[in-house]
């Protein structure tokens, strides 16, 4: 019989740090919690948040 002996290596936490805000339509400043939803859009400057006004489905 074998027995297989290994290290277990255990590597100490690291401190994340973020940031988050809520999200709202960049038109009108409304959000999720005003009943809006939000759209998220990628644009050459930059992302962009429209809600269902804004950005209707079509």
């Amino acid at each position: 019989m074998s027995t297989i002996l290994q290290d277990l290596y255990m590597p100490k936490p690291r401190l994340v740090c973020t940031t988050a805000r809520p999200v709202a339509c960049n038109a009108c400043g409304r959000g999720v919690d005003d009943g809006r939803g939000i759209r998220a859009l990628r644009t050459d400057g930059g992302d962009v948040m429209l809600c269902d006004l804004h950005y209707p489905k079509q």
